[in-house]
């Protein structure tokens, strides 16, 4: 991160004759994806459309729904959530999970904030273009969860998810890697397309959308193929997204893309750039994975300041982070909400009536949002760079040793438990930490017995991958050893990953 935060592949599934299309497309179209088999018997089928949920490495308030359609193109998905009981038809109190979603024929991947106490009916709809209902699908969500078990099939090893790691760099121990590679878990592999191997500049954030790795940064192309700050990987090139009114989002060469979430079928995009596709955005967009589109409420579009530099959903709403002081022309410090028509602000915000103040990481833990970046306050009340809000109002992380970190936030994780902090910090409370710390919800403690010795300067990103928690960042030593850019906690202390590291440094990780 400059002072881009830099932070901020998925997986498939089939079930027997029913989910084989899923398999057979992923495994056949080369995508690096992760083609797996359930372990049981009991997905969900219909006349012509199959789903089943995946796990997903990041935590409980996401899930991966696996859907596969035999049917024509052209069609729209929906999927929502009922109260236990309600099979039969949706009512107007069920929660929007996926709202109009472009189905392709075969395998579909898409994302759901769905919390992991969640319970109900899930209801999937498929629509023509007329809008006639073509498929209806329903499950208990219970049911439909204890019959997505998986077990990786001996023939998918060479398409095994991996760490996706972004940052500035070309080279990831001897593979050349342009600014965006993958780790298996003992060696790297670059993303080269027809066109040429990754970016032309740096890669600040990920995600995935139907089906494909999309990757956004400060980069015009990807591949060899102009894309203007974003892209999507589809297993095998670089391609656009491109809409009727234009591609990408970078119009001037200080754009960037920076955080990237799925909210109600559509991807959302938030960066430094006035235009999404030719459209006016201000800072945030969303493409539906055929058009760019604002989000407009009825006082404005966008935010008022560069740049939007997180996203999360947080009680059914987008929560977005950044610089603004306004969204949607609603006055909002620094962090905002938007519910899909509307803006409003999340009480007095972060930094109120400074000049100054930016929120660079946004995460759910323990039934709270956590806001991290570089603010002093947080609606009043004295935070140090961290605070959380619980539905009403906001407060600080205060324990024995004192409140918040002594420097910025740049990301954040949750770790067995533990909300995990990276960033400019060498504090946090009165407590020498080194650049990482970790919040128990009632202490702040440090990743080691000799916090003296741990990083010797700032982490950028922190992910959970397969149970390890991995940090990147611009150190290049950890406990007094080198470790370029790249760490795994062992438990004891911090290790490098096997396979070589990155020549430069790390602003992003993702976990598939």
């Amino acid at each position: 991160m400059s002072h881009p935060r830099e932070a901020t592949i998925y997986r498939r599934g089939a079930l027997l004759l029913a989910l084989a299309a899923i398999c057979l497309s992923v495994l056949l179209s080369g995508r690096p994806a992760h083609a797996q088999v359930p372990a049981t018997a009991g997905a969900a089928a219909g006349a012509g459309l199959t789903a089943t949920l995946l796990p997903d490495s990041e935590g409980a308030d996401r899930s991966r729904l696996a859907v596969d359609w035999q049917g024509g193109p052209g069609v729209r998905l929906r999927v929502s959530l009922g109260t236990p009981g309600r099979a039969s038809r949706p009512r107007v109190a069920d929660q929007v999970l996926v709202a109009d979603q472009v189905l392709s024929a075969g395998a579909n991947l898409l994302d759901l904030a769905l919390a992991g106490d969640a319970s109900g009916t899930l209801r999937m709809e498929v629509r023509g273009a007329s809008g006639r209902l073509l498929r209806t699908l329903t499950r208990d969500l219970g049911a439909l969860r204890a019959d997505s078990a998986f077990a990786w099939p001996a023939s998918a090893a060479a398409a095994l998810p991996g760490l996706m790691v972004g940052g500035s760099f070309d080279q990831v121990g001897a593979v050349a890697a342009d600014n965006i590679a993958r780790w298996n878990g003992g060696a790297w592999s670059a993303f080269t397309g027809p066109g040429g191997n990754g970016t032309d500049s740096q890669v600040s954030v990920l995600a995935t959308f139907n089906g494909d790795l999309i990757a956004g940064g400060g980069f015009m192309y990807a591949g060899g193929t102009l894309v203007r700050g974003i892209a999507r990987w589809d297993g095998s090139d670089w391609l656009p997204l491109t809409g009727s009114s234009g591609t990408g989002v970078m119009t001037y060469p200080f754009d960037f893309v920076h955080s990237l979430q799925v909210f109600n079928g559509n991807l959302i995009v938030g960066g430094q750039f006035l235009n999404a596709g030719g459209l006016p955005a201000n800072h945030i967009a969303r493409w539906d994975g055929a058009e760019w589109h604002t989000l407009t409420g009825p006082s404005g579009t966008g935010v008022n300041s560069a740049a939007v530099w997180d996203l999360t959903i947080y009680g059914g709403a987008l929560v977005v982070g950044g610089d603004f002081t306004e969204a949607g022309g609603v006055p909002a410090s620094r962090v905002a909400r938007w519910n899909g028509s509307t803006w409003s602000a999340l009480a007095g915000g972060l930094n109120p009536g400074e000049l100054n103040g930016l929120v660079m990481s946004l995460v759910n833990y323990n039934g709270a949002l956590i806001a991290g970046g570089y603010f002093q306050t947080a609606d009043g009340v004295q935070a140090d760079n961290i605070a959380r809000w619980n539905g009403s109002a906001w407060s600080a992380l205060t324990g024995p040793s004192g409140t918040g970190v002594s420097a910025g936030v740049r990301d954040l994780a949750v770790y067995q438990g533990s909300l995990v902090v990276g960033g400019e910090f060498t504090h946090a409370g009165s407590l020498a930490v080194n650049y990482i710390a970790r919040w128990n919800g009632s202490a702040w403690s440090a990743f080691t017995t000799a916090p003296g010795t741990v990083l010797n300067t700032s982490v950028y990103a922190v992910t959970v991958h397969y149970g390890d928690l991995i940090i990147g960042g611009g150190f290049t030593q950890a406990n007094g050893a080198p470790t370029d850019y790249l760490a795994r906690w062992t438990g004891t202390g911090w290790a490098s990953l096997s396979g070589g590291a990155p020549n430069g440094p790390v602003m992003e990780l993702f976990s598939l």
